[in-house]
């Protein structure tokens, strides 16, 4: 019968590392909207990220038809650029510049479609 024995090495080094991204939910809505005849509903979030001194803001709709929209904005101030993109697919994302409204936001993509959201 063959023994099998298993050597661990634990090194502990004192290296300065950096914490992840200190993430706090600042608000969550149920939000309904569209573009061009469109209409979508969803979930906004905002978050604030203490170490990047920023809001990201993401949300995830879905139209009638079922598909799925998301799109997500780093930025210190309540507009920026971010990025959208359909059913999962990133990889195919187009930019958008995003702009925080007061019981909502409006997103502007590159070429040029207005989606308008209110949220609750």
């Amino acid at each position: 019968m063959r023994w099998l024995t298993t050597l661990v090495v634990v090194l502990i080094v004192d290296w300065p590392v950096e914490p992840a991204a200190a993430q706090e939910i600042v608000g969550q809505y149920a939000c309904g909207g569209g573009y061009s005849g469109v209409q979508m509903q969803g979930v906004f979030v905002i978050e604030r990220w203490t170490t990047m001194r920023a809001y990201r803001y993401y949300g995830q709709f879905q139209d009638t038809m079922g598909n799925l929209q998301e799109f997500e904005v780093f930025s210190p101030t309540e507009s920026g650029t971010g990025s959208t993109w359909a059913n999962g697919a990133r990889h195919r994302e187009t930019f958008i510049n995003f702009q925080l409204a007061q019981n909502g936001f409006t997103i502007q993509t590159e070429d040029g479609i207005l989606a308008q959201f209110q949220c609750q």
